[in-house]
């Protein structure tokens, strides 16, 4: 098991800056972000491929999130986003990535609220990102679709897994969604390929990205469930506030030792 930290908290500094902080925290698994203003220049490449070597570090990578548009019914900007997450992709790549995390979108979870049949959907969303599963591949990177919020596509998890099955990707278990989408049991029941791990207030119904111990879920029951299903790889902290990164791996070190 490896506990890795998230880009995502900041913004407003090259992504080379932040990963920067992450290893003086310690961290030497890195989940980089691949989102506006972070669109990953080869400069901003090259400056994560020196980190790595420097640092002998272990990289993956976050689909960019907010400007995907993966399932769109208009096919100029189903392509414009395509061509978007082929960048990411290839960055991925070009950063010898373990893992690529990508959602499912929110288009589709759109679509069927307003009549589409979701057969269809599911139908048209595989045939569209199968493609980008097996460009990933060819680059060494594995794919793993993330269980998400209602609002996404991948918000249910008969969606968020058939689509991984059907694509050939593998699981990313999004803890703090598994929990606000009620969905626990579901997700307890089969072994996830990577995790993502925030903690939050699960009465209050959002995704706070606050650091372990500072929201309502149960981690020591995640951790002992993961630890039963066989769990060995990738624990990624994607909190919001860079001053829980720390204490955050602590928490989660004790608890997977206990």
């Amino acid at each position: 098991m490896e506990i890795g930290a998230s880009t995502l908290y900041d913004a407003t500094v090259p992504p080379a800056k932040i990963v920067e902080a992450q290893v003086a925290r310690g961290f030497r698994v890195i989940e980089v972000v691949f989102e506006h203003p972070h669109f990953l220049t080869s400069g901003d490449v090259a400056a994560l491929r020196k980190l790595k070597r420097d640092y002998d570090l272990s990289y993956s990578v976050h689909c960019p999130y907010m400007s995907m548009q993966t399932g769109h019914r208009d096919a100029a900007i189903r392509r414009a986003s395509d061509e978007v997450l082929k960048k990411s992709i290839k960055a991925a790549a070009a950063l010898e990535a373990t893992h690529y995390v990508l959602h499912g979108g929110r288009m589709p979870y759109y679509y069927a609220l307003l009549g589409f049949p979701r057969d269809a959907i599911l139908r048209d969303w595989v045939r569209e990102i199968k493609p980008l599963v097996r460009l990933a591949a060819d680059g060494g990177v594995r794919m793993v679709f993330e269980n998400c919020l209602r609002s996404d596509f991948f918000g249910k998890s008969a969606t968020h897994l058939s689509a991984a099955r059907a694509c050939g990707a593998g699981v990313c278990l999004d803890i703090a969604h598994a929990e606000l989408t009620a969905q626990r049991a579901v997700y307890a029941r089969r072994k996830p390929d990577y995790v993502h791990v925030t903690d939050t207030l699960v009465k209050r119904g959002r995704d706070d990205h606050a650091g372990v111990g500072d929201g309502s879920i149960d981690f020591a029951w995640w951790i002992k469930r993961l630890r039963s299903l066989g769990f060995d790889g990738k624990i990624i902290l994607e909190c919001l506030d860079e001053s829980d990164f720390a204490a955050s791996r602590e928490k989660l070190l004790r608890l997977w030792n206990k």
